[in-house]
């Protein structure tokens, strides 16, 4: 037991003298980049301007009983007049289809499809977006996930956006809504990452598309604008679709404008942590490409950032190495104050702040989940078996 302890310490003591000065780096980055996106990221308010613009509002639905009536009503209560509402029943095994009927005899603004059969070399969320986008006779198509609902300006503020940056694409944070502690410090991690990873400065006003970022959840574009990039055609068999098609975007010289939408669209993506780990679980190793070693440097990285000054102050002490100890004391300072900026940009519970250690560390369980399920084909999602990915080494 004592020796055990001592190699701990040993170890940790090693990680800190040599990793402190890139850990430092690492926070600092992010809090310049959470720091400024705080100050420039435009937040989705009411405009003035007035626009009579056809607007088409688009929503997948499949098995999502729980959730669409809310979203459906909330989008039909918009204080912009000139749309369309269209909901894809995208073959849904639960009561879906009957609550969207319910709602169509009610306001006859709601048109639903029925979604067809998805064909190979597709995912079922990008066969059901391309669906809408044909239907769509709105020269702007707004997509919304089933499970958000959306404030009486959610449209006529995005539309204030794309008039006011001439952008070609807007999309954006929304308010996360949380009923249980695993799910809040699961999907806490979300607007963590959109607010201190993606610069909306280079994202805004630089031609690189990789710093860009978009959320599945609430994506809206110029109708031209999505048909001449391919729209959901070329992100078919892509897990992360959101962030693909913003940087496929960028890269052909589109405007992509992300934005502060938390005081006019809200999402409750996961019920519980097991529905997070699940959810999360499907698609996480697709940001890496499918690579990896690319996943496992970068997730142990950040890990080792967040949990190695904790571990050594709490098993090393402050006394066997003062200088080190302030060094420790510094990151975890830090990280803090990261978590503070970004919980309090993105609305979510502050008690998650001191938590921080452990968010990282599910994200890092449900990281390596993915990782083994890509390898052995094992994702599924709403009852639909997903391809098995190309995984590469590197």
């Amino acid at each position: 037991m004592k020796g055990d302890t001592k190699m701990l310490s040993g170890f940790l003591t090693w990680m800190m003298r040599y990793g402190a000065l890139l850990y430092f780096s690492f926070l600092a980055a992010l809090l310049v980049i959470a720091v400024s996106n705080v100050i420039l990221m435009p937040k989705l308010k009411k405009g003035g301007r007035k626009r009579d613009v056809r607007v088409s509002l688009l929503v997948p639905a499949r098995n999502e009983e729980g959730n669409i009536e809310r979203c459906v009503r909330s989008l039909l209560a918009q204080d912009y007049g000139n749309f369309e509402l269209i909901v894809l029943d995208d073959n849904s095994t639960d009561s879906t289809g009957e609550i969207l009927g319910r709602i169509a005899r009610e306001d006859p603004r709601l048109k639903i499809m029925k979604g067809t059969p998805l064909p190979e070399g597709w995912l079922g969320m990008c066969w059901a977006c391309w669906q809408l986008a044909h239907e769509a006779d709105g020269e702007y198509l707004m997509f919304f996930d089933a499970d958000t609902w959306h404030e009486p300006i959610a449209v006529s503020a995005t539309l204030d956006v794309f008039e006011r940056f001439d952008a070609d694409m807007v999309s954006g944070m929304a308010k996360h809504k949380f009923g249980t502690l695993g799910e809040t410090l699961s999907v806490s991690l979300a607007p963590w990452g959109m607010i201190s990873c993606f610069p909306v400065a280079v994202m805004h006003y630089f031609k690189f598309g990789f710093p860009s970022m978009a959320a599945g959840m609430y994506m809206t574009f110029k109708k031209e604008k999505y048909f001449e990039c391919g729209g959901h055609s070329v992100v078919r068999m892509d897990a992360v679709l959101d962030k693909s098609l913003a940087r496929i975007m960028k890269r052909m010289g589109m405007k992509i404008i992300l934005v502060d939408a938390t005081d006019a669209v809200h999402c409750r993506m996961y019920h519980s942590m097991k529905d997070a780990f699940v959810g999360f679980a499907k698609n996480v190793f697709a940001t890496f490409d499918y690579k990896v070693l690319k996943c496992l440097a970068v997730f142990l990285f950040m890990l080792a950032s967040v949990t190695i000054p904790i571990a050594y102050l709490a098993f090393v002490g402050l006394n066997a190495d003062a200088a080190l100890a302030k060094e420790a004391l510094a990151l975890v300072g830090m990280s803090l104050l990261l978590w503070t900026i970004t919980s309090v940009k993105g609305k979510v519970p502050l008690y998650t702040v001191p938590l921080y250690p452990v968010t990282f560390t599910i994200w890092f369980l449900m990281t390596m989940t993915s990782v083994v399920h890509a390898i052995f084909g094992l994702s599924s999602w709403k009852g639909r078996k997903m391809p098995r990915p190309k995984v590469r080494l590197i």
